[in-house]
């Protein structure tokens, strides 16, 4: 899997990575606080590194990372971490070049502000480009010293700004996470208030209602939602929902004492498009006009409990019409009807549910190209 290699602690990557970026140093050994103010010490014997366990020697490894010197050369034998009887660095002089193969180098923690140690055993001046006889000599310790002192200490400066810099951004993202699934939690909350409101509201007409037309009304559950998502002021839900029982009331083939109400008989008022979307479709704004009036008409019928049959829609429609002109336009148009019924789905909820002219329309599955060239 492919990850960051920043989100680790770049002491660690340094030392895991030595066979790869340093394969002449063939043993190193670090110890450094992690992200998460840990201490850690891990060793390194080429090509793999391990974990050590600190136990005891937590304060020996802590005095260690806080001696003075910042870059050094030593003895082995100078190191707590691997001497229990060590010797003091200083008592080991540059000049004792057989001696000091381990290159010592400090860097400032940004976790605990105390500093994290790299140590590497060198023993070769061939993997940095040298050569060099039988031992090597200061001015090559030094240089070596140099190069890794700047290289590494460039490596954590951009290690730790990535690390911190990704910090930041999932904080961001935390925090814009947690806004969301509070705001879902109102959003839920007003929902269910609003659910709540509305089941009472429904109640109340019911009851009312009933003693009117001497019937129990059983409302579809979904009416619920589809009132809360129609946005329409109380008065205008009432009058809607005094429609639907006259609907299912003069539509109801059962004679008995329960009347149920679902979401077809449902009938907002119609909703006019915007002026740029009567444009997209100038084409067929014919069409749009006279299912308009279809649907004025229905809804004076259906009101009055007059048949929604043709005639009697002609008739009220503004100017009348005759029956036998709505059916030639419901034969000439039936290709632009179609799409437009789908596309406005709830623009002629009567003419869809009570129109038969418009229901063969819809229910039919030829499709003349010549209507569709039209």
């Amino acid at each position: 899997m492919q990850e960051y290699s920043f989100i680790y602690h770049p002491v660690k990557v340094i030392i895991d990575n030595l066979k790869v970026n340093n394969p002449g140093i063939k043993d190193a050994y670090a110890i450094y606080c992690d992200y998460s103010k840990k201490l850690k010490f891990i060793s390194y014997s080429f090509p793999n590194s391990k974990e050590i366990t600190i136990g005891n020697k937590a304060g020996i490894l802590q005095k260690f990372r806080n001696i003075s010197i910042h870059k050094s050369w030593i003895n082995r034998n100078s190191l707590p971490i691997i001497h229990k009887k060590s010797k003091k660095i200083n008592q080991l002089s540059f000049n004792d070049e057989d001696k000091n193969s381990f290159l010592l180098l400090k860097f400032t923690s940004p976790v605990d502000h105390s500093s994290d140690i790299i140590l590497f055993n060198i023993a070769s001046v061939n993997a940095f480009g040298m050569t060099s006889g039988k031992d090597i000599t200061s001015n090559q310790k030094m240089l070596i010293g140099n190069i890794l002192a700047m290289s590494i200490d460039a490596n954590l400066r951009t290690s730790y700004n990535n690390y911190y810099t990704l910090q930041i951004i999932n904080e961001s993202y935390n925090y814009q996470l947690d806004k969301v699934n509070r705001l879902n939690e109102q959003i839920i909350s007003i929902s269910d208030n609003a659910s709540k409101s509305i089941s009472l509201f429904v109640d109340s007409f019911a009851s009312k209602m009933e003693k009117q037309i001497n019937k129990k009304l059983i409302f579809d559950n979904e009416i619920i939602n589809d009132i809360i998502e129609s946005n329409q002021k109380i008065e205008v839900i009432e009058e809607v929902l005094k429609k639907a029982v006259n609907i299912s009331l003069n539509t109801s083939l059962s004679n008995n004492s329960d009347l149920k109400i679902s979401s077809n008989h449902i009938m907002w008022p119609i909703k006019s498009l915007p002026i740029n979307a009567e444009k997209k479709i100038i084409k067929h704004y014919n069409v749009l006009e006279f299912l308009d009036r279809y649907e004025k008409a229905i809804t004076i019928a259906i009101d009055n409990n007059w048949k929604a049959v043709g005639s009697t829609v002609g008739n009220l429609c503004q100017p009348k019409v005759s029956a036998a002109s709505i059916s030639f336009n419901f034969k000439k148009y039936s290709s632009p009807i179609k799409k437009l019924v789908i596309e406005y789905n709830d623009r002629w909820p009567l003419l869809v549910a009570h129109f038969r002219p418009l229901q063969n329309v819809l229910n039919s599955h030829h499709l003349d190209d010549e209507v569709l060239s039209a």
